[in-house]
């Protein structure tokens, strides 16, 4: 398996919010329209908040020891989530949009503010990379280093996601 770079994460994780805020500060009169099928890219953003707030939490009240430090690896994760985007899958209820920020904005300070947390919890030893994690419910047991590794490879599906959007 491979070993866990925080800071080449940390760094990824960061670029990618960047992203995400030129995308939206550039295609801001998109970003409430919904296609025919699927989320509008607010809506897409505010996904991202309630999942990567909800992970946020559960990795530090939620684990149960593995036999692993890694149980899938990024790369797997990235094959699941990104490469095998033709595989859909619901989110559950609780992780669909349903308008808790008033705008694009307000999330994206949201997605932004979470994901400083999330660093801050690590550097501080709150989360740590170890061999302790929790069940997702399509990808099975995962160690916290996957799920930091699902987080950004969920937020790189979603990217792809809203740049169908603006093409259609």
């Amino acid at each position: 398996m491979e070993s866990f770079d925080f800071l080449a994460w940390k760094d990824a994780m960061q670029k990618q919010a960047a992203l995400f805020q030129v995308w939206f500060d550039n295609h801001e009169k998109v970003a409430t329209v919904r296609p025919e099928t699927g989320w509008s890219p607010a809506e897409v953003l505010e996904h991202l908040c309630l999942v990567e707030l909800g992970v946020h939490h559960r990795l530090k009240t939620a684990l149960q020891p593995l036999d692993a430090s890694e149980k899938l690896g990024a790369s797997k994760i990235r094959h699941f989530l990104v490469v095998r985007r033709d595989i859909k899958v619901d989110a559950p209820e609780n992780l669909q949009p349903q308008g808790k920020w008033n705008n694009w904005k307000e999330a994206m300070t949201a997605f932004t503010a979470n994901r400083n947390a999330l660093f801050a919890a690590i550097e501080s030893g709150e989360i740590q990379p170890t061999s302790m994690g929790m069940v997702h419910p399509r990808l099975g047991e995962m160690s916290v280093t996957d799920w930091l590794y699902f987080l950004n490879s969920h937020a790189e599906r979603h990217w792809h996601q809203l740049q169908e959007a603006v093409s259609q």
